[in-house]
């Protein structure tokens, strides 16, 4: 159980870092598509969907980034109990 905890908790380590590394190169490059904001995008889209439906998809890209953030990091916390064992 302990060796799928930390599996997991690599996941969502990953995505939260997708998801700020978006962030900082949607704001360098304006937003312009390239290769690695495409990486970018397909690695965080899953979570920003998740997001969108459970706000009803009324907020803008920032505020969804920002609640992405949230989300993994609570997901994160609640794994903590199953890291320990």
């Amino acid at each position: 159980m302990s060796l799928l905890a930390q599996l997991v908790n690599f996941a969502l380590s990953l995505v939260f870092w997708m998801i700020l590394g978006r962030m900082l190169f949607t704001a360098m490059t304006g937003g312009r598509e390239s290769f690695i904001l495409g990486v970018f995008r397909k690695g965080t889209d899953p979570v920003y969907g998740v997001v969108r439906r459970l706000t009803g998809g009324r907020l803008g890209n920032v505020a969804v980034a920002l609640l992405a953030l949230v989300l993994v990091t609570v997901l994160r916390i609640a794994l903590l109990p199953l890291l320990r064992e």
